[in-house]
């Protein structure tokens, strides 16, 4: 408890008598979720647009929360220890920041690894966690969409003592915020995946995304190790400011230490890859679809070397192939009983992750030889160029030359307008509510479907209608 006390330099507004009052008492655990709040943890009251935990500390201290953290004033629960800082979001990071210093403390060969990028962020946190897994190494990963200034520093505290790496997914929509996080997790390996046109109504535009995306190599220390996509010039300009002495490039291009040789897609769940690093070659059947999976296991293996340049290609190989395939909703392959390929990628959108996906959904339908059929929706948080940024898309699913081609949302018009262009088979609705029934009948028995859009769209309804009608 005293060491919590010294973490915030906060304020006492209530403390019962006893252990808590002496110092000698410990927590287990922070919680933001009265609902889930277990006997002993700290609760932490964070304030938003539409939540606020202040009205809910109550709840949280007869769910068996000890200690209660806010930043208002607020009845005092009984026997709680009760904290007043002057923001509880800014507290979090400071919890976070002080859980990874002690987990790392005295334990020099533990490593803390930032990934982030405008598309492909999460498919490589998930190819690193579980590559790193594979080769034997207790590993500790971000969860879900843990990716903000709330999910990061959570992620953080789920580092344990077993843990030998911890990997956490850095995202962003405000000037500042990679930065931010990269100061609270204190990365010694730091990856950058892409840096394009996403968010870009919170910085401005691709400049300001490079700014926000380098921050996170510029938080790594000279022992550090930075890691990007050499194929992207914005990615690779990246390396220009980190203080990190030592690099890794992966990709296609030439000088990449981490190369891919050839791929080749062997069926609906495999490509096959072959990487060269240095003179060593190494071949392995993956589970994650396109070039943009093949770029996350060009990544994990970047990471990998990073932390044991002695690693043989056999184990690589092996823990490549043991890599699962991605989460639901981010090109997500099912095969329908009617023949139907489903590739749900409906979490989150933005230009490149919707040219990237629309691209593995044609060469999944050619080698499968079957028709492609595109529902696609609104990207948001592009500012001033949404709609020439909507057209590039709808352009770039008109190339991709789908049997049948559904636009939904408001904000996708420019989309349509772009896809339309002697597409006769191409519709538009504004609301998505309105849009499964044209979808199911726009898809029939054996096709390749790509669902895909902003995940507040709600596009993922699509791809469930279907799985129920075909199943």
């Amino acid at each position: 408890m005293a060491e919590l006390l010294l973490v915030l330099r906060c304020a006492t507004v209530a403390s019962p008598p006893g252990p808590v009052a002496s110092g000698g008492e410990t927590t287990v655990g922070v919680c933001t979720d009265s609902r889930r709040v277990s006997p002993g943890q700290l609760f932490l009251a964070l304030a938003g647009e539409k939540f606020d935990g202040h009205e809910h500390v109550a709840a949280a201290a007869a769910s068996g929360a000890r200690v209660v953290v806010v930043e208002k004033e607020v009845p005092v629960p009984p026997d709680c220890l009760v904290l007043r800082v002057p923001s509880t979001l800014a507290a979090l990071a400071q919890l976070a920041q002080a859980h990874r210093e002690r987990w790392s403390r005295n334990h020099p060969t533990r490593q803390l690894i930032g990934i982030t990028g405008s598309a492909g962020k999460t498919t490589t946190r998930h190819a690193v966690g579980h590559l790193l897994r594979a080769l034997g190494h207790n590993t500790h990963t971000s969860l879900g969409n843990l990716n903000n200034a709330i999910g990061a520093p959570m992620s953080l505290l789920g580092l344990e003592a077993e843990h030998e790496f911890g990997v956490i997914e850095m995202g962003m929509n405000t000037p500042g915020e990679i930065a931010h996080l990269a100061a609270t997790a204190r990365p010694t390996i730091g990856v950058v995946t892409l840096v394009a046109h996403a968010h870009t109504e919170g910085v401005g535009d691709v400049w300001g995304v490079l700014r926000e995306k380098s921050s996170l190599l510029t938080g790594l220390g000279s022992e550090g190790v930075a890691i990007v996509n050499g194929d992207d010039p914005l990615t690779r300009a990246c390396l220009a400011i980190t203080p990190a002495r030592r690099s890794l490039v992966y990709g296609t291009a030439v000088d990449a230490a981490v190369r891919l040789v050839e791929r080749k897609v062997l069926s609906l769940e495999l490509n096959q890859l072959v990487i060269q690093v240095g003179q060593r070659v190494i071949r392995a059947n993956v589970r994650l679809l396109g070039h943009a999976g093949a770029l996350a296991c060009l990544a994990a293996v970047a990471t990998a070397i990073a932390v044991d340049g002695a690693v043989s290609d056999r184990r690589l190989e092996s823990a490549l192939e043991a890599i699962p395939p991605n989460e639901a909703g981010r090109l997500d392959v099912t095969a329908l009983p009617d023949g139907t390929v489903l590739i749900n990628d409906a979490y989150n959108a933005n230009p490149a992750s919707m040219i990237s996906s629309i691209n593995v959904a044609r060469e999944l339908a050619d080698a499968l030889g079957r028709p492609l059929v595109l529902a696609l929706g609104t990207m948001f948080e592009l500012g001033r160029e949404s709609d020439a940024l909507h057209h590039s898309v709808g352009v770039a699913a008109h190339s991709a030359k789908p049997k049948a081609a559904l636009i939904v949302g408001e904000g996708a018009r420019a989309m349509f307008q772009g896809c339309a262009l002697g597409l006769a088979a191409t519709a538009h609705v504004a609301d998505p509510l309105d849009a499964e029934q044209r979808f199911l009948d726009m898809v029939a028995p054996g096709d390749v479907v790509l669902v895909k859009a902003s995940n507040s769209v709600g596009l993922g309804r699509l791809a469930q209608r279907l799985k129920e009608a075909r199943s």
